[in-house]
């Protein structure tokens, strides 16, 4: 995923609205591992975002679901694009989705396109505050929920936006439909709040996961999120905005993770295939020397006793 350059995915199958809040792809218990959403859907060069080629490329990996960027247009459609501007520098909000590029998937037919799989799509309401053409009445949730409802497939939606408001808005828009709901966070927004604090809003908005970057996620949040019951779906940013390190996904995943959204999906499912459970203390010491990994300061020989990797990995 990237915060603010282009990314997509999605999933979806034509199954009954009205499925069960308790029949969620995404809840817990629906897999022991990780789940490993493919971002841009092939994670590599040579697909363009947000299409059926990048979608059925990721499936292909063996990515247990996809992301997808959605924004309104002026004509009420969902365009699946990233940016606020097209490549003629205009607002995606502010033109109707036939003057859209040549390509540009609306949702709907996104569902319909990959729907005969059943993986799970996290699609993204793209309506960010700090970018040109925000809508303060969130006007996209309702339309997307509704498109979702629509094609039956609530039950395969994590539904995740970095503004607050906007899943606040598709959690009120669904009223029990069974969407699932996440906020997403990027590392600019950690100074606001401590881990505790926005596990604290997400549970007190009745969201049902925190979506952070991953280099956000300490003991704190890990610890707090099983406590409150909430999921854990980390994401990263993906070259060339930064290195995706396996072996801070391999400890993300032993130490409960629910899922990661990345350009490297063989990653992913290696970090499912190879989990070891990890709690308290030996997760936290874990997590730092793959910090220090992913920070590039493995070389120094310090970290290299401290982080001897056999042994971190120890519970």
């Amino acid at each position: 995923m990237r915060r603010a350059t282009v990314g997509g995915l999605c999933f979806c199958v034509a199954l009954a609205a009205s499925t069960s809040a308790a029949n969620s792809f995404w809840d817990e218990g629906k897999s022991t591992a990780p789940l490993a959403i493919s971002v841009l859907g092939y994670g590599l060069e040579n697909v363009t975002e947000n299409t059926v080629d990048a979608f059925e490329k990721g499936i292909a990996l063996g990515a247990t679901g996809v992301e997808m960027s959605a924004r309104l247009t002026a004509d009420g459609k969902v365009a699946l694009l990233h940016d606020f501007l097209t490549p003629d520098e205009e607002l995606v909000s502010a033109k109707n989705f036939s003057d859209l590029p040549a390509g540009t998937l609306e949702l709907a037919t996104a569902i319909e396109a990959v729907g005969a799989h059943g993986h799970g799509m996290n699609i993204v309401m793209r309506n960010d505050r700090l970018e040109a053409g925000y809508d303060s009445t969130n006007r996209i949730a309702a339309v997307v929920v509704a498109r979702i409802r629509s094609a039956g497939v609530a039950h395969l939606v994590l539904l995740s936006a970095f503004e607050f408001d906007t899943v606040v808005a598709a959690k009120a828009a669904c009223d029990g439909c069974g969407i699932r709901t996440a906020w997403l966070l990027d590392s600019l927004q950690a100074p606001l709040f401590s881990s505790t604090r926005y596990l604290e809003k997400t549970a007190a908005a009745g969201l049902d996961a925190l979506s952070p970057e991953a280099g956000m996620v300490d003991r704190e949040m890990l610890e707090g999120a099983h406590h409150r019951g909430l999921r854990l779906f980390a994401w990263f940013h993906g070259e060339p905005l930064e290195t995706e390190s396996p072996a801070l996904m391999q400890t993300l995943s032993d130490c409960g993770v629910g899922g990661f959204i990345t350009h490297q999906v063989p990653w992913a499912i290696d970090s499912r295939v190879r989990k070891q459970p990890t709690s308290g203390a030996a997760c936290e010491r874990k997590r730092s020397c793959a910090m220090r990994r992913w920070n590039k300061q493995w070389q120094v020989d310090e970290v290299r006793v401290d982080c001897d990797w056999a042994d971190s990995r120890a519970v």
